[in-house]
């Protein structure tokens, strides 16, 4: 026979928890790590949308000094 202890009897516990130890508890636990999970997901829809709006700008930028060049015909801007 193994070595194992094998209880003899069960005792089933449960905390007797307060409204507000639950609700600060509950604040911490639950209501918390939704609150930053969903952060994440708009501080990340925020960051690629700046991107992208730069990236556009840019190209933008870009696409008009050439033809300001192109009109010109010199290389220096007006």
């Amino acid at each position: 026979m193994p070595n194992a202890m094998i209880p003899l009897f069960w005792q089933e516990s449960s905390p007797d928890l307060a409204q507000f130890i639950y609700n600060e508890v509950w604040f911490g636990f639950v209501l918390i790590p939704r609150l930053m999970q969903v952060l994440q997901f708009i501080a990340l829809g925020l960051g690629l949308g700046l991107i992208v709006i730069l990236v556009f700008l840019q190209f933008r930028r870009r696409k008009v000094s050439s033809q300001k060049i192109v009109a010109n015909g010199t290389s220096e801007p007006n």
